[in-house]
C-alpha cells in the first residue's frame, strides 16, 4: 500500500500520522516510503461527450492539432520531472546494508592480543586454540591456554542502533581498547585481511604486527612459515 493511501485510512480511523523530520544520533534510518505523485483533482466542469463516431474514434479532432501536441508534450515533461524527483528521493534515502563481521579476539600470556578470523565450528575452534597456544609458547615460552572472545556484526539484538561500517569500526576499537586496559596488552597481532580491514588502533604505546590469518594456517600449513617470519621478532625480546 502506498503511503498516501495508508495515511488516509489512518486519518479516517482517527489515528494521527507522524512523520520524523530529524535523524536522531545512533537511530536506525527510517524506511523509504513509496509515495505516489498524483495530480490534484480537477475542479472544472466535465467536458461534454461527443457522440459522433468519428470524434470518439479520433478524440484529437475535438481540438486543434497544435493544442493536442502542446498538451501531450507538457504531460510527458511533467511525467518525466516527477519520475526524476522520485528517483532522486530514492537514491538519497538508500541505506547501505550493514557489513557482516566475525572476528576472534584472543588474549594470550605475555601481554599479547590477537585479532583474527573466527572458527566456524566447535571442532575447528579447538584446533585453532591449540595452534595459537603453540604459537604463543614459541614466542614467550609460556604454556597457557589463551582465552577467545568473538566479535560479531551487525548487532542483531539491537537493530535500532547504527549498524554502518563506521559504527562497526568504532565498536570494535572500543572493545579492543577495553581488553588492552584490562589485561595490560603491549602487543597486538592483526592476522588476516578482515582483522586488518576493520581493526583501527590508535596508541603509540602498542606494538602492532600484521600477518596472515592463523586460522588459514590450519587449511594451508605452508602459510605457517610466513606467519612465523612476521612474529618471530617477539621471541627475540
Amino acid at each position: 500500500m502506498l503511503e498516501p493511501q495508508r495515511s488516509q485510512y489512518l486519518r479516517a480511523l482517527g489515528i494521527e500520522v507522524y512523520v520524523p523530520r530529524l535523524v536522531l544520533p545512533g537511530a536506525k534510518p527510517s524506511p523509504l516510503c513509496e509515495w505516489d505523485f498524483l495530480p490534484p483533482p480537477s475542479t472544472s466542469a466535465p467536458a461534454s461527450i461527443d457522440t459522433e463516431p468519428a470524434a470518439i474514434a479520433n478524440p484529437a479532432r475535438q481540438r486543434p492539432l497544435t493544442d493536442a501536441l502542446q498538451i501531450d508534450i507538457a504531460e510527458q515533461a511533467t511525467a518525466k520531472a516527477v519520475a526524476d524527483i522520485a528517483n532522486e528521493v530514492r537514491g538519497a534515502t538508500v541505506v547501505a546494508a550493514p557489513p557482516k563481521i566475525a572476528l576472534s579476539v584472543v588474549i594470550g600470556d605475555g601481554g599479547i592480543l590477537i585479532v583474527d578470523d573466527t572458527p566456524a565450528t566447535t571442532a575447528l575452534r579447538a584446533d585453532y586454540l591449540r595452534l595459537l597456544s603453540n604459537i604463543l609458547f614459541a614466542v614467550n615460552g609460556r604454556n597457557a591456554q589463551p582465552s577467545l572472545d568473538v566479535f560479531l556484526w551487525p548487532l542483531t539484538k539491537r537493530p535500532q542502533l547504527d549498524q554502518s561500517a563506521e559504527a562497526a569500526r568504532e565498536t570494535l576499537a572500543a572493545h579492543i581498547q577495553k581488553q588492552i586496559q584490562q589485561y595490560g596488552i603491549r602487543t597486538v597481532l592483526l592476522l588476516g585481511d578482515a582483522a586488518q580491514q576493520w581493526c583501527a588502533l590508535d596508541s603509540d604505546s602498542l606494538r602492532c604486527i600484521k600477518s596472515v590469518s592463523a586460522l588459514a594456517c590450519l587449511k594451508a600449513p605452508a602459510t605457517k612459515r610466513a606467519l612465523w617470519n612476521d612474529i618471530r621478532q617477539l621471541a627475540e625480546h
